[in-house]
């Protein structure tokens, strides 16, 4: 379990055929996979930091709000997301 930062407009909601699921969210089940040895998704911003989140979450403000969600709902649930960075600073390493 990690804390991730998610947003986006369109889900993996089947994975490919041979694919193998690594990791579920609640409102993303296909949350991030691989298929193959070399070929990852995921579903999840580990690019986005606190300070990120917060000026995407501004930026987007009335769209959030068009949808009909609480813009402070989302703004209460921000936080630290050392191991979903992590997971970027690794995979990094892995294409070098």
């Amino acid at each position: 379990h990690f804390m991730a930062h998610v947003s986006h407009l369109q889900s993996v909601t089947r994975l490919p055929e041979g694919a193998r699921l690594l990791s579920s969210a609640a409102h993303d089940h296909n949350h991030a996979f691989r298929v193959g040895s070399c070929c990852w998704g995921i579903q999840f911003h580990p690019e986005f930091d606190e300070r990120i989140i917060r000026a995407y979450i501004k930026e987007r403000k009335e769209q959030i709000e068009s949808e009909g969600i609480s813009l402070s709902a989302i703004e209460n649930t921000i936080c630290e997301t050392r191991e979903s960075a992590s997971l970027l600073a690794r995979f990094a390493q892995l294409c070098a």
